[in-house]
């Protein structure tokens, strides 16, 4: 900063106390610059653009909130007294601008005399009156410049103690007389001076009052060239001039003292820090403000998009990782506590959910995008792997599966889908169903082994959705449950929960997709379909093959499902009409009875000619068929699944009663019907007694 430079904000007008407009901005470097200002009412400092009491926008807002810097600092002296029944100053106690350099000595600065200089005003003798323009290194904290002009005026008592406000404007003078006064110490290094080094420094005491004074200037201006140069400055005060070299020794050991000592102290700010402190009281704490001190901390906080977590890297070695989420906030809060920053836990917590929902990632989604598939076709050996190989319809669920992979961790957020079916693997136990689940999905913060599902439970629903492959272990137990809520589950194309510092839960496209394992035979239970169960029965998995195969074999299968079936069609992972059709067929053989099933299979007879069989109600097979613990629904249910696999059962409502066309029943079951007009429909018609008198059989 050129030590003759300052910054002014001046107006259009001269004289008008209300405006409250300087929109225009000049670098004040001669004499002649500040003549053209000063015919303006002005401002010394910057200011921004605002708004007033009534909302009215206006540009360079005098006020102190609109406040941003200043590198002048302007007093005024008028010779005469505030108290207006106090005596008037006596002629001989004026002063003038040889008073104010005699005074402030090294320090530069202008001076305009002002409008009222050497004419009467009040009833009071004409006198000097002029404006001094300190210059000061750059300012930008108010409080710090107000602290400023209060110690000048204690120092210099001449100067106007009522025109200390610090958003205070300065009038325009018709035709203005300015003078400058050369200068190489900026007022405020002038004050800080002043007040830790005497005006000599005896021989004796050179050492020590360097030392302290060099160790001072470091912690406030840090180790710069300006600190170096103050530091010169002063040792011209000894009584005794130093040696170079000695003057080296005591600022190296001063150098060492503030890198060593001062610097790591907790509670040290550096001088950056310290202009932010001083001025941080006026300003809220916004978003913005916490993402540069998480910059300053070299912390970052980003959302997860397939675990749903935030992820906060680069904090200290000496807290936790698992528990970042519970410190950080403590750390910030810290942060911003020595610094002066009043912050509400609400509104941090707040700005820390802006802020990672901004940083969010996707991290499949980054590892499809920078993954360069190969060519190699690495899904014929995972078929070969998983050993469903050589059934197309096993390696069609199979491939459609790792499509749907894809396609839900890239799920649209605007518009998000759900899955299609889950990849059940039937086989024994021990066999390696979930060592190839967990393989495929590569890491494991992306994978969830043996999730049990409890929709009444948000844990599990939880733990199910935030990895991006889950595998739903030991089927048959989870099915016990609701069914009907289960189903719709696992396709539901979005997720709702609540993230750490979040008030309210928020709603997430689902990004999961669900595999299962299971060993019987029999574990599907639900009447309503099983469609969404793609069931493979794998002949053997090459548990071997899986352990040796290196991550990036998995990383490019993936980008073979990405580059293949994903790109050319997103949402090909779904069945077909006829591939649904054949489903529902395939997975007859692993339904389980419903109740009543078996008992109605066993004691009709199914191979008996349909020219023998009849129309019953339901009522009628359970009464004849003794399943009366059984409830007419229950047997109702059996007779309807049993229609939709055998063509040969017809149905029909008389009366809006149930009725079903069903063979005989067995030749040991005696079948009897309240109603006149009945027709045997067993086949050994002779063994029959009168069925016009029913007996018990």
């Amino acid at each position: 900063m050129s030590l003759s430079t300052i910054t002014l904000q001046y107006s259009s007008v001269r004289g008008k106390e209300k405006n409250t407009s300087y929109p225009f901005k000049a670098e004040v470097k001669t004499v002649d610059d500040l003549e053209k200002i000063a015919r303006f009412d002005h401002v010394c400092g910057e200011y921004a653009d605002g708004t007033n009491t009534r909302k009215n926008a206006i540009k360079g807002y005098r006020s102190k909130k609109t406040f941003r810097k200043a590198d002048c600092l302007p007093v005024d002296c008028d010779n005469t007294n505030p108290d207006p029944l106090a005596e008037d100053i006596p002629a001989s106690e004026w002063k003038t601008p040889a008073d104010v350099r005699a005074a402030f000595p090294d320090v530069p600065f202008y001076v305009v005399y002002s409008r009222n200089h050497m004419k009467e005003k009040n009833g009071k003798t004409a006198r000097p009156k002029f404006h001094v323009y300190f210059i000061i290194n750059d300012m930008t904290s108010e409080k710090r410049l107000a602290k400023l002009k209060k110690d000048v005026q204690k120092y210099f008592p001449a100067f106007d103690p009522a025109a200390l406000d610090m958003a205070r404007f300065l009038y325009g003078v018709e035709n203005p007389k300015v003078e400058f006064y050369d200068g190489d110490t900026p007022l405020d290094t002038f004050m800080e001076q002043r007040t830790v080094l005497p005006e000599t420094i005896p021989t004796g005491e050179r050492n020590s009052t360097l030392s302290k004074y060099a160790a001072k200037i470091l912690k406030r201006h840090g180790d710069t060239a300006e600190a170096e140069a103050l530091f010169y400055k002063a040792s011209e005060r000894c009584e005794d001039s130093l040696e170079d070299d000695e003057l080296k020794t005591i600022l190296g050991s001063a150098r060492a003292f503030y890198h060593g000592t001062i610097e790591k102290s907790a509670d040290y700010l550096s001088p950056d820090e310290y202009e932010e402190a001083d001025d941080a009281g006026k300003k809220p704490v916004t978003s913005d403000t916490i993402k540069q001190i998480l910059q300053k901390m070299s912390v970052c906080v980003r959302l997860n998009q397939i675990t749903g977590k935030v992820e906060i890297e680069g904090m200290p070695p000496q807290h936790s990782k698992g528990n970042a989420a519970n410190v950080l906030p403590v750390l910030v809060n810290d942060y911003l506590t020595k610094r002066r920053m009043p912050c509400a836990k609400q509104t941090l917590d707040d700005c820390l959910v802006l802020i990672e929902d901004e940083n969010r990632y996707n991290p499949v989604e980054k590892m499809f995008e920078s993954t360069q598939y190969d060519g190699i076709d690495r899904l014929k050996e995972l078929a070969e792997i998983l050993g469903v190989e050589g059934n197309k319809t096993y390696v069609l669920y199979l491939r459609k599966w790792l499509h749907q992979c894809v396609a839900m961790a890239l799920n649209d957020e605007m518009s998000p889908y759900g899955a299609d079916g889950v990849l059940v693997i039937r086989g024994p136990q021990g066999a390696g169903k979930t060592l190839f689940c967990s393989r495929i999905a590569m890491k494991a913060e992306w994978f969830a082994e043996g999730v049990s599902i409890d929709l009444d439970k948000k844990d599990t629903v939880i733990q199910a959705t935030s990895v991006w492959i889950a595998e739903m272990g030991e089927l048959d137990s989870t099915l016990k449950r609701e069914q009907l809520a289960l189903k719709a589950f696992v396709t539901a194309c979005c997720d709702t929960y609540r993230q750490p510092y979040a008030r309210v839960a928020t709603t997430k496209p689902r990004r999961t997709s669900f595999c299962a394992t299971v060993n019987p035979q029999e574990f599907l239970n639900d009447e309503t379909g099983s469609r969404r169960w793609w069931v493979v029965e794998p002949t053997k998995i090459d548990c071997q093959k899986l352990k040796e195969l290196p991550e990036c074999w998995f990383q490019q299968m993936w980008a073979q499902v990405y580059t293949e079936l994903y790109l050319p069609n997103p949402q090909g992972f779904r069945l077909t009409e006829e591939e649904r059709t054949k489903l529902q067929a395939d997975n007859e053989k692993y339904n389980k009875p419903l109740p009543g099933e078996t008992e109605i299979l066993d004691k009709l007879a199914w191979d008996s000619p349909v020219c023998q069989w009849d129309w019953y109600t339901v009522t009628e097979v359970r009464d004849n068929l003794m399943l009366k613990p059984l409830t007419t629904s229950q047997i109702g249910k059996v007779l309807k699944k049993l229609a939709e696999r055998d063509e040969r059962i017809m149905t029909k409502k008389p009366s809006n009663k149930s009725c079903y066309y069903l063979p005989p029943m067995d030749k040991n079951v005696r079948f009897y019907r309240h109603v006149d007009n009945f027709r045997p429909a067993l086949a050994d018609v002779d063994t029959l007694e009168d069925a016009s008198a029913p007996k018990a059989s």
